[in-house]
């Protein structure tokens, strides 16, 4: 029984000193190469600097799509409102930040033919909420 207690201390303390060892050491991260990697790591490590390799191309990157910002999504039907209380709903196959700033044109410009937002904005001398434009829908097939 005495060569297991031995060995066991004999681990517990490789563990302790690989610990020590661990927490004295400099992390750098670095993108992998085949070949240079692993010499950069056989260099660093008795240095002191532990190298950890990251993927330049995770699969996780090329499977997951990100929603575009609402501002820029296309086919949609939008809100607008005012200060009044009323709000402008109308659809667009245009990115959004473009028809806003379509509508936006026409306001300020005193174009009311050419927009209802800008015909109400005038008429009513009311002020229009640009900043709290929302998409209440997105269409996918249009």
């Amino acid at each position: 029984m005495a060569p297991q207690g031995n060995s066991s201390r004999k681990s517990w303390t490789d563990m302790i000193k690989h610990q020590k060892e661990q927490e004295t050491l400099v992390g750098l991260t670095i993108p992998y190469e085949q070949g240079t990697s692993e010499k950069i790591r056989r260099i660093a490590r008795p240095l002191g600097v532990r190298t950890v390799f990251s993927s330049r191309n995770a699969l996780r990157s090329n499977l997951s799509k990100t929603k575009p910002p609402q501002n820029q999504t296309k086919n949609v039907i939008y809100h607008i409102p005012c200060t009044c209380g009323k709000a402008y709903i109308k659809e667009t196959k245009m990115p959004l930040n473009v028809q806003i700033k379509e509508h936006r044109k026409h306001t300020t410009k005193g174009e009311t033919t050419k927009s209802g937002l800008g015909e109400h904005a005038w008429k009513e001398h009311h002020n229009i909420l640009w900043e709290d434009a929302k998409v209440l829908n997105t269409e996918i097939h249009w």
